[in-house]
């Protein structure tokens, strides 16, 4: 992770995903709700909910809740690329 700006590179670990009810499709996007260990500064957060949006077989996206962060995430999800999944 890096700050907008380019600066304060760092890491995080998300770890002990726990999915809550089934996953939803909708178009080419299925979505997997549930809580997670997130890795911050001062320690690990359990418990954090999380959203994970897998988007064709290329897109990914990551949406960590704000509030039990301190916003560390920011309010918006986090895009990547999937990588080592066939479909």
């Amino acid at each position: 992770m890096v700050m907008l700006n380019g600066s304060a590179p760092h890491m995080h670990t998300i770890t002990d995903f726990k999915m809550t009810g089934i996953p939803t499709t909708k178009d080419k996007a299925t979505t997997y709700n549930g809580t997670a260990t997130i890795s911050l500064k001062h320690g690990p957060i359990k418990d954090v909910p999380i959203s994970i949006r897998l988007i064709g077989t290329s897109v990914m996206n990551l949406w960590i809740d704000p509030a039990k962060t301190e916003g560390h995430f920011g309010n918006t999800p986090i895009y990547g690329v999937q990588s080592g999944i066939r479909q």
